[in-house]
């Protein structure tokens, strides 16, 4: 076992009682889901947050507000309308100015997909909620009143309780997200390993290799985690040449080449949005060593952690 760090760990987040609790939110109405609406200067547990992962999905239309909005290592200070997409396993921070704000907040979790058939498969179906994706953009005007609409319905319904309540706002999400998908296209270039990626979403190793890469580059290591392509391959019960083959096959890239770019992004965000050492990223990120995380750093991104962290300061 590598020696623990005894800095400040970034906060994990994985149901809602984590969530209620972190933010200091009441019971809500449904184990899965959460709807909030905010304007003017009333209290809201959003003004300010420190770097955090959590594992639920979050969209929010920011209608007005001056602030700062993070997600992985993108930054934006939206001058105009925004959508704000957030998605599970990814770092995010925020910082608004109380004074100026307006926006709306839908928050669902994994489990709150798979009760509901209408947004099956919601992953692969939207591009903007690939993990390196995910990008706040800003909106047109004539955005605006067709999202505020489906925001305004998903309110009225989750504040008035019915035997089908939750089925009929798990309709009006996929609305939502068919309406965010047909902007996002607008706004947003598709690069052509994303839509590769996404045209072999039902390959079934294919998806559980990026769901682990996803879920685990972040988590907390230990020795049994060295993300070498033989340790992905033996949690997907496959060879690791079988492995590499699949995914150079549809994606273009290596295993090895996907860890790598895994790395390097949980790498950018840490050095980005914590003051962690980089003792600590290295062992996070289970590098042997900080000279040899250094070397991953510098050879990939050419240019060394420190420089990298000084240059995009947040």
């Amino acid at each position: 076992m590598k020696d623990q760090s005894k800095e400040e760990a970034l906060p994990e987040i994985n149901n809602f009682n984590d969530f209620c609790s972190y933010f200091g939110l009441p019971t809500l109405p449904h184990k899965d889901f959460l709807f909030m609406k905010v304007e003017g200067n009333e209290e809201f547990f959003g003004i300010y947050s420190k770097p955090l992962r959590h594992r639920m999905y979050a969209i929010s239309l920011i209608i007005e507000c001056n602030g700062t909005l993070n997600a992985g290592f993108w930054k934006v200070q939206p001058q105009k309308p925004a959508i704000y997409i957030k998605t599970p396993y990814q770092v995010v921070s925020w910082s608004f100015d109380p004074k100026v704000k307006r926006k709306f907040i839908i928050v669902f979790s994994e489990d709150f997909i798979a009760e509901h058939s209408s947004l099956g498969n919601l992953i692969f179906d939207f591009p903007f909620f690939q993990l390196d994706k995910a990008i706040p953009f800003e909106l047109e005007d004539n955005d605006m009143p067709t999202l505020v609409n489906v925001f305004e319905n998903i309110g009225q319904i989750y504040n008035n309780p019915s035997p089908e309540q939750f089925n009929i706002i798990a309709s009006y999400v996929k609305i939502l997200l068919l309406h965010i998908n047909e902007m996002y296209n607008k706004y947003v270039r598709i690069d052509n390993q994303l839509a590769q990626t996404i045209n072999y979403s039902n390959d079934k190793i294919t998806n559980n290799f990026f769901t682990l890469v996803k879920r685990d580059i972040l988590s907390p290591t230990d020795d049994e985690h060295d993300y070498s392509v033989a340790w992905f391959a033996e949690k997907l019960n496959v060879h690791p040449n079988h492995l590499s083959t699949i995914l150079k096959k549809q994606t273009g890239k290596t295993a090895q080449e996907h860890i790598h770019s895994a790395l390097l992004g949980a790498a950018r965000v840490l050095l980005v949005q914590t003051d962690f050492s980089m003792k600590e990223i290295a062992y996070r990120l289970s590098f042997k060593d900080p000279a040899h995380f250094a070397n991953f750093f510098k050879k990939m991104e050419k240019v060394t952690p420190l420089q990298y962290r000084k240059s995009n300061q947040l």
